[in-house]
């Protein structure tokens, strides 16, 4: 990918019958890229609102991640997170996918 620095624009003033071009330097950010590390959530500290934006993850089983944390404290590892209710039944591949929003720490 292309990485612009800037952009040259012109643009055309109509100047009482004579046309003028104006050069203006636009600088052009390229989008802000997060690290996938970045954008996963921390299944140990991670809140009922921040975890219910995880897709796949309503406010009901944000609620009971939370409350088997505290229940049975951190999770030690992230298949630990089948053992709470509403995802012993899950598919696995789900499963799987819903794992690589969360790290552990």
């Amino acid at each position: 990918m292309r990485l612009i620095k800037s952009m040259m624009v012109a643009v055309m003033l109509g100047l009482g019958g004579l046309s003028q071009a104006l050069a203006v330097t636009v600088p052009v950010h390229p989008p802000t890229v997060q690290s996938a590390a970045a954008a996963r959530l921390n299944i140990n500290t991670a809140t009922v609102k921040e975890l219910k934006g995880v897709p796949g993850l309503n406010v009901n089983k944000a609620r009971a991640i939370v409350a088997y944390r505290k229940l049975n404290g951190p999770f030690s590892s992230l298949e630990t997170l089948q053992k709470v209710s509403g995802f012993k039944r899950m598919d696995i591949k789900k499963l799987q996918e819903l794992k690589e929003h969360f790290i552990l720490s």
